[in-house]
């Protein structure tokens, strides 16, 4: 028979509180490490370059990113194609809508003013809306994008230099602004002009 001295057993039972001891104090410092993550306040900001919405069949439906120019949000239909995107640059802001053949069919867009394009099936504008420090104006343009109505509220003299094709357009000091309407050939004249110039 094997007897186990005093000495065997102290030395053992020794042994089993150490091991024991390293036991609970890893047990306490896991415990204490879930506890402090747990306490933590939960993240209010999440960062990243780029998110992409996913319907249930994986096709991407929305993409919010920002690229070389500004962030972007963009919209897709359920064919996968661009519907409406927001967007800026920091210079314009636009809002556009896209037809089911990609063609750009309206832009909301802000720069020095406010400015609606309505477009026609081949995505060019025939329509314009618009407002800027001369007053706001509505003008129609011919399939090739020339202008062949405008009507506008301002100064007599900003309303012939803007839509005559000037670019510096200059008030004559102490005009009011009244409407205009003046109406193009397909050659770009003046055909009709109220008031009259």
């Amino acid at each position: 028979m094997n007897e186990v001295t005093l000495e065997q057993r102290v030395e053992w039972l020794e042994r089993h509180d150490r091991r024991l001891k390293l036991g609970m104090l890893v047990v306490l410092a896991v415990v204490g490490a879930l506890l402090f993550v747990g306490m933590q306040a939960p993240q209010k900001v999440v960062e990243a370059e780029k998110f992409v919405l996913r319907d249930g069949g994986g096709r991407h439906r929305a993409v919010l990113e920002t690229l070389d120019w500004g962030p972007s949000f963009t919209l897709y239909g359920a064919n996968g194609k661009k519907s409406v995107e927001l967007a800026t640059d920091g210079l314009e802001s636009g809002l556009i809508f896209y037809d089911d053949r990609q063609k750009q069919r309206v832009r909301l867009v802000v720069e020095e003013g406010p400015m609606l394009d309505l477009c026609d099936a081949k995505g060019r504008t025939r329509a314009w809306l618009f407002t800027c420090e001369h007053g706001p104006a509505l003008a129609f343009a011919d399939a090739k994008g020339d202008y062949r109505a405008v009507m506008a509220v301002t100064e007599p003299s900003v309303l012939a230099d803007m839509f005559d094709g000037k670019i510096d357009v200059q008030k004559t000091p102490g005009e009011k602004e009244e409407p205009g309407i003046i109406l193009f050939d397909a050659q770009g004249d003046a055909v009709y002009r109220a008031p009259a110039q």
